[in-house]
């Protein structure tokens, strides 16, 4: 690592980067939990990417490793950029749950297919040869026309088409394609620290710019939310490979985070 990143290539915020000299224990323990979160994730490769177990992986490794960027961020002093990370960890941890929750309903390949199109639609748009593609996958796949067409079920005109939406791919059991509508699927309280990080993610607000945040409340924040999203990831994905030493690591944070609140009331 040391011979591929030159130190001397990196931009540092020196007066952030110095408040975490007075908390090396907390990220000695949040690099252990995120590496072991890591591993447990990697034991449970399946055999088929493209299947409910597999969708549900592929958000399980991009979660880990967004909280490996943002673990990054934070040792340069970037707690913007490390907050920005954050907004993006809440909204993959709330798409992976939803998938999750609801095996029956197959979201997993409404998904697939509403991201893929998607995708190509922002990128240069969708040629008669990605029709063709995406004609053969809908049938693959069984999608019904009811999420492809601008048509309900009685026939009567809907102005879209639900694999056109944000989060059309929810639609079986969502009509608020929003993500406030898609935290309401599983927690209202997501959506709150959704809004808290996209103040940092917009890099807009004018207190921020004025004040920054380097206090001992703001690392707590941070540490807090790493407690939070590795809990989460675990429990929802890698029970049954996460080595026993994450809980009693994760323990150790816990009594940490507990001991800052009750010395704050």
């Amino acid at each position: 690592m040391n011979d591929i990143v030159k130190k001397d290539n990196l931009f540092c915020d020196e007066y952030r980067a110095l408040i975490l000299l007075e908390y090396p224990k907390e990220l000695k323990l949040v690099k252990s939990l995120i590496e072991l979160a890591a591993s447990a994730v990697e034991k449970t490769v399946p055999a088929n990417t493209w299947s409910h177990e597999g969708i549900s992986h592929v958000f399980a490794k991009s979660i880990a490793d967004y909280l490996k960027m943002s673990y990054d961020n934070l040792l340069l002093g970037h707690f913007y950029a490390t907050h920005m990370i954050f907004r993006t960890i809440v909204e993959n941890i709330v798409c992976m749950d939803v998938i999750i929750r609801h095996p029956e309903h197959d979201l997993w390949k409404y998904y697939l297919v509403q991201s893929y199109r998607s995708t190509l639609k922002s990128t240069g748009g969708i040629k008669e040869r990605d029709e063709k593609f995406f004609d053969e996958i809908y049938k693959d796949h069984n999608i019904e026309a009811e999420f492809l067409e601008k048509t309900k079920k009685n026939n009567s005109p809907r102005p879209y088409a639900y694999i056109d939406r944000d989060y059309g791919w929810t639609y079986k059991i969502n009509s608020n394609f929003t993500f406030a509508g898609m935290c309401d699927l599983i927690d209202e309280r997501e959506y709150k620290d959704f809004k808290h990080m996209s103040m940092y993610a917009h890099g807009t607000s004018i207190h921020l710019k004025i004040s920054g945040f380097a206090s001992m409340d703001n690392m707590m924040n941070m540490l807090s939310f790493y407690y939070y999203s590795l809990n989460r990831l675990v429990a929802m994905y890698c029970i049954k490979t996460i080595d026993p030493k994450f809980y009693n690591t994760v323990d150790k944070l816990e009594r940490i985070i507990t001991k800052y609140i009750k010395e704050c009331e």
